[in-house]
């Protein structure tokens, strides 16, 4: 896996703590853990997706698609989130709101599913935090 800095890269960890984790014990009343971590990028299909924090870059109201980033910045890495009629978008406070009132440098918290193909988000629902 090749990660390269300003473009996104989707790992997908799976942790089986009853069969790989070891624990050692230090003698001085401390432990060091060693999980054993196995990366598989040969995955395909869509796979669900959290993520919280992200800072809206622009939103086209005719594809419904909103770009985010990690700031408000085009320097950092930017992902297409794809909104549709079943995309669930809440204000701060919770309130329903309409895509046209999510405005640019403002951070949401999005679910749903990535393409782990093409790197496209599919929102299911997202959420304005302050």
């Amino acid at each position: 896996m090749l990660i390269i800095g300003n473009e996104v890269t989707i790992v997908s960890l799976d942790l089986d703590l009853d069969n790989s984790l070891q624990i050692n014990q230090t003698g001085n009343g401390r432990y060091i853990l060693h999980p054993q971590i196995l990366v598989d990028n040969s995955m395909a299909g869509d796979e669900g997706i959290i993520i919280d924090g992200a800072v809206v870059r622009s939103v086209d109201l005719d594809t419904k698609i909103v770009t985010v980033g990690t700031s408000g910045t085009e320097s950092d890495a930017s992902l297409t989130v794809e909104t549709n009629s079943q995309t669930e978008m809440l204000g701060i406070g919770g309130l329903p709101i309409e895509l046209a009132a999510l405005l640019p440098g403002e951070s949401i918290d999005i679910v749903g599913t990535i393409d782990v193909e093409t790197g496209v988000v599919t929102a299911s629902e997202f959420q304005v935090i302050p």
